[in-house]
């Protein structure tokens, strides 16, 4: 490169190029959302980083970044067009003994992680040393994105989000400078990090979390999975809903949404998948854990549901069926729409649907972290980014 980076760098038109900017969204957005970034950077350290950011900061205009790990956010917030340039840090912090550590201290213990680590290789590695964490599901999820939207999963209601347990995170900010953010220290940097949208505040590289002694927990096996995953075979629509109702057991919700999957089966080429998970409750630790340090969205649910629609030649007709499903939920969920960031549908302009995501002092602080932490935009690579306050 000539500028001291010592990764890899991919550029449009090249087989390497296309195999790098593959990314969970593109099988479903990839013709009318341009996902194509000028450059794909891979860097292998923080220098690398730095080095990215240099480039990126002397352009004039600025060049703005993506950050991508894992690359699952659904709508493509992980990537940007053909004026920004995407960071790729999926293999940059893989390090089993710097990146992955057991810290324990003053009777609790801990995990420092790199943002670089794949659900299923935590799982190991807190298999492996007798802890757990509540996390998503989605064992290719990496750990960067799952953190900054919460880290929804199945044990929500029991123990919270993975997010409600982290301690600190290490991030490189706009200027190429290493920081620390915690609830005692970089505050508004911490909270706008954990849930302030995909559209990132800086460079995450690590965190710290608290993890649970997996002894003092029964559990039991599950069912297993099926061996085709048919996201690997067929685009999607997907959709999540949230509402803090207490009616919906009387107000035929289950009926009506029973209907809808039934209409959905009924159409060729649509397969539709479904997960509804009850949080509410005054012992529901989604709930509790509830905290002003983050900025993770609608923590007074009751009720979150996620509904993806896959389609075989039958694209216009799974929008059709989201669209249809979005607007009657809201005669039963909430009059206006709640929507949680990692499962995005539709419009994607952050400026047009923030309160689908946030309540409006939630925006209008994360707005003003933008303005602080970001003021030249520089990571705001795509319209699901929150913008800095005017």
């Amino acid at each position: 490169m000539g500028f001291g980076f010592l990764g890899n760098v991919f550029k449009p038109g090249t087989a390497d190029y296309e195999k790098a900017n593959n990314i969970y969204a593109t099988s479903t957005y990839g013709v009318e959302r341009d996902m194509n970034p000028g450059l794909i950077y891979q860097p292998v350290d923080i220098p690398d980083i730095q080095e990215v950011l240099t480039i990126a900061n002397r352009s004039d205009p600025f060049t703005p970044v993506a950050i991508r790990t894992g690359g699952h956010q659904y709508s493509g917030a992980s990537s940007t067009n053909h004026e920004g340039i995407q960071l790729d840090l999926q293999s940059t912090f893989r390090d089993p003994v710097n990146d992955l550590q057991m810290i324990r201290k003053d009777g609790k213990v801990f995990i420092r992680s790199s943002v670089s680590w794949k659900l299923q290789e935590l799982y190991n590695f807190l298999l492996k040393n007798g802890v757990f964490l509540p996390t998503g599901q989605c064992i290719t999820v990496c750990l960067g994105g799952h953190v900054q939207t919460g880290g929804y999963g199945m044990l929500g209601r029991s123990f919270g989000l993975l997010g409600d347990y982290i301690t600190e995170l290490e991030i490189v900010d706009h200027t190429g400078t290493e920081v620390t953010a915690s609830k005692t220290s970089n505050q508004d940097l911490f909270y706008g990090f954990l849930g302030g949208s995909p559209g990132n505040l800086g460079i995450l590289t690590h965190f710290t979390v608290e993890v649970q002694d997996d002894n003092n927990y029964q559990g039991s096996k599950g069912i297993g999975s099926s061996k085709v995953i048919a996201s690997s075979l067929t685009p999607y629509a997907k959709h999540t809903g949230s509402t803090n109702s207490t009616n919906l057991s009387n107000n035929n919700w289950s009926a009506w949404f029973s209907r809808q999957i039934e209409k959905a089966t009924k159409t060729k080429g649509l397969f539709v998948s479904s997960q509804i998970q009850v949080y509410g409750g005054n012992n529901s630790m989604f709930w509790k854990n509830a905290s002003e340090a983050t900025a993770y969205s609608w923590r007074d649910a009751t009720v979150v549901g996620t509904w993806d629609v896959f389609y075989n030649n039958a694209q216009a007709a799974a929008e059709a069926w989201q669209k249809d499903t979005a607007a009657g939920a809201l005669t039963y969920f909430d009059s206006n729409e709640r929507r949680l960031l990692w499962g995005s549908y539709d419009n994607w302009d952050m400026t047009q649907v923030w309160q689908h995501y946030y309540d409006r002092t939630t925006y209008q602080r994360l707005q003003q972290i933008r303005k602080t932490h970001d003021p030249n935009g520089l990571f705001t690579a795509n319209l699901f980014c929150v913008q800095a306050a005017k």
